[in-house]
């Protein structure tokens, strides 16, 4: 059975979002099928649990070619055989390879500010500005203290209200 990057990637996510309970093996089967329909319900998509460009732009994921090898070409030499060995030549690893790992729980907050409306809402794990510009205006409607910050009393009252699980 061949895997699939991409749904390994959205199963990941799913997983984090607890939609997912499965084993992240990039084999799209019912239970993958059934979590996805539940995240699209979850979020108004309509509920095809299939994966499309919709769903993974509202799970913040991104069709890669990571696993493609980007071959770096040798330098040419000017001389035979150099008496040392040549230094070794980096090679930049993609983008996706070095990040680590989302916070599940920043994850969970961003889906929940994207369901609340935030379209534009990336479920990277990264607390950037318009992840804090998104949980101030969320603790100024529910009268939190507007710290911007993705504290416990902003995952207290998603999860009050139903944003997150």
């Amino acid at each position: 059975v061949k895997t699939d990057p991409t749904v390994e990637q959205v199963q990941g996510i799913l997983k984090d979002l607890d939609f997912y309970s499965g084993t992240v093996d990039g084999i799209s089967g019912p239970n993958t099928r059934k979590a996805i329909q539940a995240y699209q319900q979850k979020v108004g998509l309509p509920a095809t649990g299939e994966i499309d460009a919709v769903l993974l732009d509202q799970l913040g994921a991104r069709q890669t070619t990571a696993a493609i090898p980007h071959p770096v070409p040798r330098p040419v030499d000017s001389v035979a055989a150099p008496a040392v060995a040549p230094a070794p030549i980096p090679v930049s690893a993609p983008a996706d390879a070095a990040a680590p790992a989302p916070d599940a729980r920043i994850v969970k907050i961003q889906a929940g500010l994207k369901a609340f409306g935030n379209d534009d809402m990336q479920l990277d794990g990264v607390v950037g500005a318009r992840t804090k510009a998104a949980i101030k205006e969320f603790q100024s409607l529910f009268g939190l203290p507007q710290t911007g910050e993705p504290d416990e009393i902003v995952y207290v009252k998603m999860r009050e209200i139903g944003l997150t699980n």
